[in-house]
């Protein structure tokens, strides 16, 4: 339990000072199991970062499991943003759904490393894309929430956004913005 209330009072600490609800985590040297998982919830959290690298560009069906797509010193790294920006996202991953490229890391480790040239080159690649959202952790979740959040009437001609945040989908390879709190008619 001692884990628990160094969280509480962190989380506590920080609203203090930002004045904003801490719902995000990292967990300390990737190290998660079930009953964190459970305690975090309990505690309001609502995503914790993990530091398993998955290679891929699903969005987590368990945001207290957030698995990124990379560290920014993996090899790959080049690679696999060149496949995230040529891939269809219907080509990849589930249907309708959106796709993520997640990089974590330490700013320390840049300069320990003296390589900022690895997220400066990677930030110039993929800015000032119209195709990319750039998002928080935070932003990611909400927009995950909001997606999952769209109904669809029977014959999916109808799309309804209960969501405070507007979110894109695809159909039949035409996009559609679905407004916050408005229904949109599929062509």
């Amino acid at each position: 339990m001692r884990g628990i209330n160094e969280v509480l009072k962190c989380k506590e600490g920080l609203e203090d000072i930002f004045g904003v609800v801490i719902s995000g985590f990292a967990y300390a040297y990737g190290a998660y199991n079930e009953d964190i998982k459970r305690y975090l919830s309990m505690l309001g959290i609502k995503y914790a970062r993990t530091t398993v690298s998955t290679r891929t560009f699903a969005v987590p069906d368990d945001f207290l499991q957030l698995n990124p797509t990379c560290h920014h010193n993996d090899p790959n790294l080049n690679s696999l943003l060149d496949k995230f920006l040529n891939t269809n996202p219907t080509d990849y991953v589930k249907e309708r759904e959106p796709y993520l490229f997640y990089v974590w890391g330490h700013s320390y480790e840049f300069d320990n490393n003296d390589n900022w040239y690895v997220i400066e080159d990677f930030a110039e690649k993929v800015s000032q894309r119209s195709d990319v959202l750039y998002a928080t952790n935070g932003e990611i979740y909400r927009y995950v929430e909001a997606f999952k959040s769209l109904g669809f009437s029977v014959d999916a001609n109808l799309v309804y956004n209960p969501s405070a945040l507007d979110v894109w989908f695809e159909k039949y390879g035409k996009t559609y913005k679905a407004p916050a709190g408005q229904t949109v008619r599929c062509d």
